[in-house]
């Protein structure tokens, strides 16, 4: 996993409540702590969050009923990503939105 590979997608949240993220098929949950910060990246801010909770989610609860024996590699790879997911939830602690050069200057020179 690179610094710039984006983790996953946020699906749901608020600023108080927290936000929750549905991880990208090919992100392992195994490596998610609870503890870490990640930067959540908007269209104008940026979002330092922590996390604070992992947890797996299912598309159908027919997976939950009857999951796959863990003999059964192949079918565990079909799941994963579509049928079984992790999720993470982070809380925001800070939020940075950069000004461009431009709108620098035009202030600095206000001054």
């Amino acid at each position: 996993m690179t610094l710039e590979q984006p983790l996953g997608s946020v699906v749901q949240g608020s600023l108080s409540q927290g936000l929750e993220v549905r991880l990208h098929p090919d992100v392992l949950v195994e490596d998610m702590r609870v503890g870490k910060f990640l930067v959540v990246q908007g269209v104008r801010s940026r979002f330092f969050c922590m996390l604070t909770d992992v947890s797996l989610g299912t598309s159908s609860p027919r997976i939950l009923s009857n999951p796959p024996d863990p003999a059964n590699t192949f079918l565990q790879e079909v799941l994963a990503g579509s049928g079984t997911f992790g999720t993470i939830d982070l809380t925001p602690m800070l939020m940075f939105t950069p000004e461009s050069r431009k709108q620098e200057g035009i202030q600095n020179s206000k001054l």
